[in-house]
């Protein structure tokens, strides 16, 4: 009798009758929750003091009605991607980081996937010189780019995590972990910059993504066909299924010079990267999240809070978006209810 209600319920979760049932009902009220209750204070700092600013068209989302958007000439990412590049090349962090990664003893936590023999990507984040990591902090909150997070987002954003990802020829020409599609489930609705570092084409493993907005957003779900998949694989769609539901036409690239930039709502958006064929690639990362996020729940207040030290800020704006933390944690259990009333395709 169980498996039957089971398989009932299952049923009802791939209908049509339930994907209209969340997009029209369930997700518009969640919204709201979400954005006034949730995340009240990021929404009454968001409400005073950005919702009235101006937002240059090319970074508004709301605009277009998408989720990602590709934004090919800003003066500010160019010059980031410049200092970054500089850095890097002063520092011969590529030549190190080659090295560790190929070494076959590289860990990437409990994800087998990026570690020993099969690791192919390395943040260099850490190993950046102080001044260079305090400048590209005060990008992310001081570019245009904040504003545009703010706007989509509708609340104020914290900053989750920045990576300066250095990506090497995948040797095993096997997709695994972040090559496969997937959409990062760790919250509601996120923003995030991937920005070229260095060049960008077709054989060093360009971010690809889902052109077309979802209107289901979180609450969309392709069941993954993985057997039994280890931390790293979890969720992740091995690109033969994923070919059932989306053709090529249907996928964009994040290809481009140095500068070149991708905001993307890496929560809501199936997407895949780091597949490189032929030569290395190396993008910034940067996460604009609210404190309700499973990430944000997991990171050190104090991770970014240096900047505010140093520069002897005292502006409560950048210190809610660069150390707000919620007191419980109740991340988890906003996922399993995202998880309960996913549309399963």
């Amino acid at each position: 009798m169980n498996f039957k209600i089971l398989d009932k319920l299952k049923k009802i979760r791939e209908s049509l009758l339930w994907q209209n049932s969340i997009r029209f009902f369930l997700q518009p009220i969640y919204d709201l929750f979400w954005k006034y209750i949730i995340n009240f204070q990021g929404r009454i700092f968001f409400i005073f003091f950005y919702s009235y600013k101006k937002i240059d068209k090319n970074f508004d989302l709301n605009l277009i009605k998408n989720d990602k958007i590709i934004i090919y000439d800003d003066t500010g990412f160019k010059n980031i991607a410049n200092v970054i590049f500089e850095n890097i090349k002063k520092k011969h962090l590529i030549k190190n980081s080659y090295e560790k990664l190929n070494l076959g003893n590289y860990t990437s936590g409990d994800n087998k996937y990026k570690s020993g023999l099969n690791a192919y990507v390395d943040d260099l984040f850490d190993l950046l010189d102080d001044q260079i990591k305090e400048e590209i902090v005060k990008f992310a909150i001081n570019h245009k780019v904040y504003l545009s997070a703010s706007k989509y987002l509708g609340v104020l954003p914290v900053i989750a995590k920045i990576n300066v990802m250095h990506n090497i020829e995948n040797k095993s020409k096997t997709p695994r972990a972040s090559m496969l599609w997937h959409k990062d489930d760790f919250g509601y609705k996120s923003l995030d910059l991937f920005l070229a570092i260095s060049d960008i084409n077709k054989d060093n493993g360009p971010l690809e993504f889902v052109k077309k907005k979802n209107p289901l957003g979180i609450f969309y779900k392709i069941k993954s066909n993985l057997d039994n998949p280890k931390p790293g694989q979890r969720n992740k769609i091995q690109n033969s299924q994923f070919s059932e539901y989306f053709k090529d036409n249907d996928i964009d690239r994040l290809i481009g010079k140095s500068g070149t930039g991708l905001l993307i709502d890496s929560f809501s958006v199936y997407h895949r990267g780091g597949n490189c064929n032929l030569t290395n690639r190396i993008v910034l990362r940067i996460s604009y999240q609210t404190p309700d996020s499973y990430t944000l729940s997991k990171i050190n207040k104090n991770t970014f809070s240096q900047y505010l030290t140093n520069n002897k800020i005292d502006n409560f704006i950048n210190k809610y978006s660069l150390t707000k933390r919620y007191i419980f944690d109740y991340s988890k259990y906003l996922l399993k209810f995202y998880r309960i009333f996913h549309y399963r395709a």
